[in-house]
């Protein structure tokens, strides 16, 4: 039976058993190459890579944003399954990290990445609360055999919809916290006619509608055309509580370099509103992309992570006491950065030589914070791990996720506030968002828009 198919073609179907074989062990084979050639193709490449083994339900939308606003309108719950499970080195201890993947009805629209879908999580009244990157919000309860999510119904895509999120799929849904009975949600906002800012959302708790209103709107934007560039997804966005009172909430540059270091603005800062008044003050300035927040009041601290350059990722601390006296803070970008301009690698021209010196004189990033009056972060990544959100779990002990690096990376402080004691875990997936609660650290994974969680 064999003779009518000729040699050539079973060396062909040998070479592509190898082909599976080798990807599915590896994920990183062939796709980076991949992305060089067809970055769409191979985004969806990636997820299926990435789900096949756990029976998605159908072929992924070649228009996500569409898939995801229309299962948002369908009010259908969001299934996960018990998928599989792994060990997690968290420091002197082994626990076990538990994966739910998609089962039903699945996110699809990711921020960075066409594929998969984009979410932030929120812990209350022991349940888990999801936003998605467009607007969608569910809640329900994680058990052994898996998470149901129960959509409940919003008006955010009054503030931000369709139209946006296929202009730019980084326009998006930025953060969401729950505060004394109320939902507070954070995202890039368009202002005025294509100069965008971040603001702060706010709706009561009402599962069965939630009716979000403007908490902060600044009138100050960034134009899409300035004399210096625009890149939405350098806009920070996360939002913490601080106490009863107050809310602390990190802005992005967006690129536009200079802002960082100028008071009167609100782009590159850390800012407190005040839920009484409604004001706006300055925490601490030269933030580049503040992605992670973290409030500890046992040690009277706040932990920020901030996106560098080509390399620089930083976690940072605030005493409390500073915030509450008005001390405001200076990390320094985009004077001084452990990391490089993105445009000095690919200079080649003396063309873009000259650009990149030019670019250095007006920001040089010194590599001493302290040299220059500026504050050391406690931690820096060289290369960059694309550091995400921040959280604490112990006494003293914390982890910041990343986004590219797709790893953990957990660190425990001394008396002095100084790192005594860190390692790194492959996560292998990017991490969006990252809550603990509960004795819970609850992890959302956007590469296969997943959960997981280590109990503890």
């Amino acid at each position: 039976m064999f003779k009518k198919y000729s040699k050539s073609t079973f060396v062909i179907i040998i070479f592509l058993l190898i082909l599976v074989i080798l990807a599915y062990k590896n994920q990183n084979f062939l796709i980076k190459k991949g992305y060089q050639i067809s970055p769409n193709t191979m985004h969806k490449v990636r997820f299926f890579y990435f789900n096949l083994p756990h029976n998605f339900p159908s072929i992924p939308s070649n228009n996500p944003v569409e898939s995801d606003l229309k299962f948002k309108r369908s009010l259908k719950n969001l299934v996960f399954k018990n998928s599989k499970s792994k060990e997690l080195k968290i420091f002197d201890e082994i626990k076990k990290i538990q994966f739910y993947m998609p089962k039903e009805n699945y996110l699809l629209s990711g921020i960075s990445n066409k594929y998969a879908g984009s979410s932030y999580i929120e812990f209350f009244n022991n349940e888990l609360f999801l936003m998605s990157s467009r607007g969608l919000m569910a809640h329900g309860e994680i058990t052994n055999n898996g998470i149901i999510l129960k959509q409940i119904e919003n008006n955010l895509n009054l503030f931000l919809e369709k139209n946006e999120f296929e202009r730019d799929t980084t326009y998006s849904f930025k953060d969401i916290l729950i505060h004394e009975q109320k939902v507070y949600v954070t995202f890039t906002d368009e202002v005025t006619k294509n100069c965008w800012s971040v603001s702060v959302l706010q709706s009561d708790i009402d599962y069965s509608y939630l009716n979000f209103k403007y908490l902060f709107k600044s009138n100050e934007c960034i134009e899409e055309k300035n004399e210096e560039a625009f890149v939405p997804i350098q806009s920070g966005g996360r939002i913490v509580s601080v106490d009863q009172k107050n809310l602390l909430l990190s802005i992005g540059d967006f690129r536009v370099r200079k802002k960082a270091q100028d008071l009167s603005s609100i782009f590159g800062k850390i800012i407190n509103i005040n839920l009484e008044n409604q004001e706006k003050t300055v925490v601490s300035i030269g933030h580049r992309n503040p992605q992670g927040l973290h409030v500890d009041k046992k040690n009277n601290i706040l932990l920020s992570t901030d996106h560098g350059p080509r390399g620089g990722d930083e976690i940072n601390l605030i005493n409390l006491k500073d915030i509450a006296n008005n001390n405001i803070l200076n990390f320094g970008w985009p004077i001084a950065s452990y990391g490089e301009h993105y445009a000095k690698k690919n200079a080649i021209t003396e063309e873009q030589i000259r650009k990149v010196n030019l670019l250095y004189q007006k920001y040089p990033l010194k590599k001493s914070h302290e040299d220059h009056g500026f504050i050391e972060p406690i931690h820096y990544f060289t290369p960059s791990i694309g550091i995400s959100e921040i959280v604490g779990f112990g006494s003293s002990e914390y982890m910041s996720s990343s986004l590219g690096g797709k790893k953990l990376f957990f660190f425990k402080l001394d008396e002095k506030n100084k790192i005594k004691k860190y390692h790194i875990e492959n996560i292998g997936e990017r991490v969006r968002d990252i809550v603990f609660k509960n004795n819970k650290l609850i992890f959302f994974l956007e590469d296969t828009a997943s959960i997981a969680v280590v109990n503890f």
